[in-house]
């Protein structure tokens, strides 16, 4: 009841309000900026700021009764007005935040396959470059080896004393 008191209150519900009022801007401004926001997140949105709307005035009816000494009346009308309105509004937030976190894990998910597929994929183009590696590797071998070993053998028989043996070039 000191209204030092009462008006520190009241300075710190409008710092409270304003911090609100910028982070909705902000949030109103990401919905708006970003195209994949879906019809669903713009209505709760909508929602929310339908029962902020409801629920200033209401307050603000508590903080003027609270300021003019009229506690009373100011407890009967935050029990039986404000309360309700506010519930509203804060159901109207978590709505908002639990769609937010469903697609959130949605989005962590389609990441989730995302990577696994494309970890699958160059496991798969390693697996078979390794296989065409090898297999030029080893191509390459017989060609220059298999000629060096027809070339050995037929050394061998025109050392043996026959030459009769035709190297074809």
């Amino acid at each position: 009841s000191d209204p030092a008191e009462l008006q520190a209150e009241v300075d710190r519900l409008g710092t409270v309000r304003a911090n609100y009022d910028k982070a909705e801007e902000e949030l109103n401004r990401l919905f708006n900026a970003d195209a994949s926001t879906t019809a669903e997140e713009k209505n709760l949105l909508a929602r929310s700021h339908e029962a902020k709307a409801q629920a200033r005035p209401a307050l603000d009816k508590v903080v003027q009764l609270g300021l003019s000494n009229q506690n009373a009346e100011a407890v009967r009308v935050l029990m039986t007005e404000y309360v309700k309105i506010q519930s509203a509004w804060i159901s109207s937030i978590v709505a908002l935040a639990d769609f937010e976190e469903k697609l959130n894990e949605e989005a962590a998910a389609t990441a989730e396959r995302s990577y696994d597929s494309g970890r699958n994929l160059m496991l798969a183009i390693s697996a078979l470059a390794l296989v065409l590696g090898v297999l030029i590797a080893w191509r390459m071998t017989v060609s220059i080896t298999r000629p060096i070993a027809k070339a050995v053998g037929i050394a061998q028989t025109v050392a043996s004393g026959d030459l009769t043996s035709r190297i074809e070039v």
